[in-house]
């Protein structure tokens, strides 16, 4: 699929469906929503809710990488990132902290390093912390 950003026409690797977050940086967007619906279907055998879950491509890749420790997804992500923000004057790439610190291996970064690789912009590894803990 080809989107056009600016003058600039680029090859999509997902298909991807912009949104812009607010915040105090001076721009930043998400590739899509990481749930399109979710509906509860009942309890496992441990009693745990189960739920009928989907997902758009962009969001079922950041799925898999933490849920599943596919780091298959890693690069169509970096690809979709990479061709969105293509030929915009991008300072520095700045990943969300990660939400569980304690897990060896750390997606956000990991897909920020791949983005980092394909643009040539540098990373700036996150130095703030989530406000609050993983569940709460």
């Amino acid at each position: 699929m080809e989107e056009t950003c600016g003058t600039l026409a680029l090859e999509m690797p997902l298909a991807i469906h912009p949104r812009k977050l607010a915040g105090p940086w001076t721009l930043g967007y998400a590739l899509d929503f990481q749930t399109s619906s979710s509906t509860f279907i009942g309890y496992n055998a441990f009693g745990h809710p189960e739920f009928d879950t989907k997902r758009p491509p962009v969001g079922e890749l950041p799925y898999q990488l933490e849920n599943r420790g596919d780091a298959a997804a890693i690069d169509p992500l970096a690809e979709a990132a990479a061709a969105f923000i293509m030929g915009w004057p991008v300072d520095v790439i700045v990943p969300i902290p990660p939400s569980n610190t304690a897990w060896k291996r750390q997606p956000v970064i990991e897909v920020a390093g791949a983005i980092s690789n394909k643009t040539g912009d540098p990373v700036c590894q996150p130095a703030s912390r989530r406000s609050r803990t993983q569940g709460s």
